[in-house]
């Protein structure tokens, strides 16, 4: 899953949805600094394997300045918890990221050219095998592989709307070959999409916003397939305070959800679990004493436990941002303190950080978060570019 990472946003707060108890503590110390490399897309498919997608910085700020896509992007490889990585250079960008199991990974990269194509690897990052381009992955912001064979991904297409102007909807891509070679499914009867997740070969569920024509906010921004990718509709009425869109999801078993959420207008952020496979949801402010403001992603190892990040506040050009790690316990909507380890920069628990999407969690209680250093937009000609930034892979979780 891919955001713009040269928008600006306020506080970034990191924390942990769970039915922990109020005695729990969540711990987190940084086990990769990079000065180089834009971390966007994270996968870790055990405690000590873990692969990072992204890009040179140099390549980033190009981009934002100019335009011009990134022609260089990097897989980079850690099979001890993080303590060190190894960087295989790739010739395009990293827009999602999935590993079925801990040899088998799936990667979309997007060429200078706009060209989108997969890169896959059967020995858990150690090299990759690129696939054809093809324009059915055109769009692609996200993918799941839930098997070694079977992978899905969620793309936004243009559609003419209404007045003749131009939208994006959400469609379906599938590939049975383990993400080398990939067929078209159907359109998800949603707006522009954001995200799925895959408990399984056969069920997923995408997230997004309503169909914009009519403009509308509200039901629905979720499309369930239930045979692969093959078919979609839009499903999920929602009790409780309605979103203006569902930002990211994830599905630790085929019926429970968990899912963040940009609230409307000046409302927080607002936390989404469904229970029936995403049929149904329920909605809860995440206002008061809890992170409030836009979401950012989010990773549920077991039902009722997830991590999350949102951005909160906003500012100028030019200024820092903060991001503080907290615990929100889901059921007594109460925060938990974080511990933050002495390798950590960070004043009075906050520290000048911009959360990317990357958040995996291969263990109950063991998560991998990917952020990255606070980014001044600089003036510059008819664009902009960024001041350099430092990256970073956090490794922590809940403890009882």
């Amino acid at each position: 899953m891919r955001f713009l990472l040269g928008v600006t946003f306020g506080v970034i707060a990191l924390g942990l949805a769970a039915c922990g108890t109020s005695t729990a503590a969540s711990s987190w110390q940084v086990v990769w600094h990079s000065k180089s490399n834009a971390i966007v897309e994270l996968q870790c498919p055990s405690a000590e394997h873990c692969i990072a997608g992204g890009e040179p910085f140099s390549a980033l700020e190009t981009y934002n300045s100019t335009g011009q896509l990134p022609t260089r992007g990097l897989l980079a490889l850690s099979v001890d918890g993080g303590a060190r990585w190894r960087m295989t250079h790739v010739a395009g960008e990293i827009l999602a990221l999935a590993c079925a199991t801990r040899e088998r990974c799936v990667a979309i990269a997007r060429g200078g050219t706009g060209s989108y194509f997969p890169l896959v690897s059967s020995n858990g990052g150690a090299t990759w095998k690129a696939g054809t381009a093809s324009p059915v992955l055109d769009g692609v912001i996200d993918i799941s592989c839930p098997s070694a064979t079977r992978c899905i991904g969620v793309a936004n297409h243009s559609q003419t709307g209404g007045q003749g102007s131009s939208e994006a909807v959400g469609a379906g891509v599938w590939s049975t070959d383990g993400g080398m070679h990939w067929v078209m499914g159907q359109t998800l009867g949603i707006g522009p999409v954001v995200g799925l997740s895959c408990p399984n070969a056969e069920h997923c569920v995408a997230v997004g916003e309503a169909e914009s024509t009519p403009p509308q906010f509200g039901p629905p921004m979720v499309s369930v397939t239930m045979d692969g990718g093959h078919k979609w509709r839009p499903v999920g009425s929602i009790v409780g305070p309605i979103p203006q869109e569902i930002i990211s999801i994830s599905c630790p078993t085929a019926t429970w959800c968990g899912a963040l959420a940009n609230g409307l207008g000046a409302s927080p952020g607002e936390w989404l679990t469904t229970s029936d496979g995403g049929m149904t949801w329920q909605s809860v402010s995440l206002g008061g004493n809890h992170a409030s403001g836009y979401p950012l992603a989010i990773a549920c190892p077991v039902p009722e436990s997830c991590v999350f990040s949102m951005a909160v506040g906003n500012t100028t050009a030019g200024t820092g941002l903060a991001e503080k790690i907290e615990v929100l316990d889901a059921r007594r909507h109460s925060v938990i303190p974080a511990t933050l380890a002495s390798n950590v920069p960070h004043s009075n628990a906050e520290f000048p950080w911009s959360a990317t999407p990357g958040i995996t969690c291969p263990g109950v209680n063991l998560c991998y978060v990917a952020a990255s250093g606070a980014a001044a937009r600089i003036p510059e000609g008819s664009g902009f570019k960024l001041a350099p930034r430092n990256w970073f892979v956090l490794r922590g979780g809940v403890r009882p």
